[in-house]
Protein backbone atom coordinates (compact mmCIF):
# COMPACT_ATOMS: atom_id res chain seq x y z
CA UNK A 1 0.00 0.00 0.00
CA UNK A 2 1.33 3.39 -0.96
CA UNK A 3 1.72 6.06 1.70
CA UNK A 4 0.90 9.70 0.98
CA UNK A 5 2.36 12.46 3.07
CA UNK A 6 -0.77 14.60 3.28
CA UNK A 7 -1.78 16.50 6.36
CA UNK A 8 -5.28 17.51 7.28
CA UNK A 9 -6.58 20.60 5.52
CA UNK A 10 -6.01 23.89 7.28
CA UNK A 11 -9.40 25.08 6.02
CA UNK A 12 -12.42 24.81 8.31
CA UNK A 13 -14.24 21.52 7.79
CA UNK A 14 -17.33 23.13 6.27
CA UNK A 15 -15.23 25.07 3.73
CA UNK A 16 -13.30 21.95 2.68
CA UNK A 17 -16.55 19.98 2.35
CA UNK A 18 -18.21 22.71 0.25
CA UNK A 19 -15.14 22.84 -2.01
CA UNK A 20 -15.19 19.04 -2.46
CA UNK A 21 -18.90 19.08 -3.30
CA UNK A 22 -18.37 21.84 -5.89
CA UNK A 23 -15.51 19.89 -7.46
CA UNK A 24 -17.66 16.75 -7.60
CA UNK A 25 -20.55 18.60 -9.30
CA UNK A 26 -18.12 19.96 -11.87
CA UNK A 27 -16.17 16.77 -12.67
CA UNK A 28 -18.72 13.94 -12.09
CA UNK A 29 -20.37 14.33 -15.54
CA UNK A 30 -16.97 13.91 -17.22
CA UNK A 31 -16.76 10.26 -16.10
CA UNK A 32 -18.44 7.51 -18.09
CA UNK A 33 -21.58 5.90 -16.64
CA UNK A 34 -19.53 2.72 -16.14
CA UNK A 35 -16.94 4.58 -14.03
CA UNK A 36 -19.70 6.30 -12.07
CA UNK A 37 -21.39 2.96 -11.33
CA UNK A 38 -18.04 1.43 -10.36
CA UNK A 39 -17.41 4.36 -8.00
CA UNK A 40 -20.82 3.88 -6.35
CA UNK A 41 -20.16 0.15 -5.91
CA UNK A 42 -16.73 0.85 -4.44
CA UNK A 43 -18.15 3.46 -2.07
CA UNK A 44 -20.71 0.94 -0.79
CA UNK A 45 -18.01 -1.72 -0.37
CA UNK A 46 -15.78 0.70 1.57
CA UNK A 47 -18.76 1.75 3.72
CA UNK A 48 -19.56 -1.89 4.48
CA UNK A 49 -15.95 -2.80 5.26
CA UNK A 50 -15.08 0.30 7.30
CA UNK A 51 -18.44 0.73 9.01
CA UNK A 52 -16.98 2.79 11.87
CA UNK A 53 -15.53 5.38 9.46
CA UNK A 54 -17.11 8.25 7.60
CA UNK A 55 -16.84 7.51 3.90
CA UNK A 56 -16.72 10.24 1.26
CA UNK A 57 -16.78 10.11 -2.54
CA UNK A 58 -15.42 13.04 -4.54
CA UNK A 59 -14.75 13.51 -8.25
CA UNK A 60 -11.65 15.34 -9.33
CA UNK A 61 -10.21 16.20 -12.74
CA UNK A 62 -8.32 12.92 -13.17
CA UNK A 63 -9.99 10.49 -10.78
CA UNK A 64 -12.85 9.69 -8.43
CA UNK A 65 -11.68 9.16 -4.88
CA UNK A 66 -13.40 7.18 -2.15
CA UNK A 67 -12.08 8.14 1.28
CA UNK A 68 -12.46 6.18 4.51
CA UNK A 69 -11.79 8.71 7.26
CA UNK A 70 -9.91 7.30 10.25
CA UNK A 71 -10.30 3.60 9.35
CA UNK A 72 -10.03 1.13 12.20
CA UNK A 73 -8.38 -2.29 12.19
CA UNK A 74 -11.25 -3.36 14.47
CA UNK A 75 -13.54 -3.28 11.44
CA UNK A 76 -11.87 -6.42 10.11
CA UNK A 77 -12.99 -8.48 13.08
CA UNK A 78 -16.09 -10.53 12.21
CA UNK A 79 -16.40 -8.59 8.95
CA UNK A 80 -14.41 -10.80 6.61
CA UNK A 81 -17.11 -10.99 3.93
CA UNK A 82 -17.18 -7.19 3.49
CA UNK A 83 -13.39 -7.03 3.21
CA UNK A 84 -13.35 -9.88 0.69
CA UNK A 85 -15.92 -8.01 -1.43
CA UNK A 86 -13.91 -4.78 -1.15
CA UNK A 87 -10.71 -6.56 -2.19
CA UNK A 88 -12.43 -8.14 -5.20
CA UNK A 89 -13.68 -4.74 -6.40
CA UNK A 90 -10.27 -3.13 -5.86
CA UNK A 91 -8.61 -5.99 -7.79
CA UNK A 92 -11.20 -5.70 -10.59
CA UNK A 93 -10.47 -1.99 -10.98
CA UNK A 94 -6.74 -2.62 -10.69
CA UNK A 95 -6.02 0.09 -8.13
CA UNK A 96 -3.89 0.23 -5.02
CA UNK A 97 -5.29 1.88 -1.89
CA UNK A 98 -3.37 4.91 -0.65
CA UNK A 99 -2.86 5.57 3.04
CA UNK A 100 -2.47 8.96 4.64
CA UNK A 101 -1.95 9.75 8.29
CA UNK A 102 -5.71 9.73 8.95
CA UNK A 103 -7.43 8.06 6.01
CA UNK A 104 -7.50 5.38 3.36
CA UNK A 105 -8.04 6.49 -0.25
CA UNK A 106 -9.25 4.51 -3.26
CA UNK A 107 -8.78 6.34 -6.57
CA UNK A 108 -10.58 5.33 -9.76
CA UNK A 109 -8.71 6.90 -12.68
CA UNK A 110 -10.50 8.62 -15.55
Amino acid sequence: MKQLDNDDSLMPHWVARAHAEAQTRMYWPEFTPEKQELALQLKQAVTDAYFRSKVYMNARNGFIVIKADRPSIRDQLNNEEAFTRLKSIVDKIGIEPLATKNSLLFRIPK
